[in-house]
């Protein structure tokens, strides 16, 4: 964290880095000898990689980062090649985590999003993350799942502040085939008990008429399926 930001001798250090050194460098800045060895110990000991995080610009860092992710510095010998890649700090975790610690953070995810239903808004947050880590786990069943119940939960949210407000006729429809295909697409994925807090969700902007259709073609066929459990 911050190694190059933090060391002292910022412009030698620069020098150094691309190639600038004197004869004299040694001798004249003895004192950088030391965080040489820090730096030998830290690329010599990790395992698979090593990551520099640094949080601000700085002489020495900027140097760094041009030596070892370009090949405009020249390197001793005929070899002339980038030694590492400069990453976004936002990525790391695709980076660091296998598959099945993905999945494990996804299903993670999606259970607090199901013991928090009373939270829209954390639910949301949730779900995000769910969605995040089962796409990088390469799990396409549940990244559709949490997608679908992602949708839903989203709609509730919208729906919330228009339940006290008076729609007109062609709003009301656009919003009750929306509902409609929603609840479609949750019993598709197998998510009742959404199919059921969507249905009380929109109960209050709902005709009868549409209320008593979505009753008869969905809210009954997941009565059904959890008696046939």
């Amino acid at each position: 964290m911050n190694f190059f930001e933090e060391l002292p001798l910022q412009r030698p250090w620069r020098n150094l880095l691309l190639g600038r050194a004197g004869s004299e460098f040694e001798a004249k800045f003895s004192v950088i000898g030391t965080h040489l060895k820090l730096l030998y110990t830290a690329i010599t000991r990790c395992i698979e990689r090593l990551f520099f995080v640094e949080t601000k610009g700085s002489v020495a860092g900027d140097a760094a980062v041009r030596r070892l992710t370009t090949t405009s510095v020249k390197h001793l010998g005929d070899e002339c090649r980038a030694l590492a890649t400069r990453s976004n700090v936002h990525d790391i975790d695709a980076m660091i985590m296998t598959k099945d610690e993905f999945l494990a953070e996804g299903l993670n995810s999606a259970e607090i999003a199901e013991s928090d239903a009373a939270n829209l808004d954390q639910v949301l947050t949730s779900l995000n993350r769910a969605v995040f880590y089962f796409e990088q786990a390469g799990h396409t069943l549940y990244a559709s799942k949490a997608r679908a119940h992602r949708s839903s939960v989203h709609f509730r949210l919208e729906i919330r502040s228009q339940a006290q407000n008076n729609l007109n006729t062609e709003d009301g429809m656009i919003i009750e085939t929306k509902i409609a295909r929603l609840m479609e697409n949750l019993v598709k994925e197998g998510l009742l008990q959404e199919v059921l807090d969507l249905f009380r969700s929109a109960g209050s902007i709902l005709s009868s008429y549409t209320a008593e259709h979505l009753e008869r073609d969905f809210i009954s066929k997941v009565v059904s399926i959890w008696n046939e459990r």
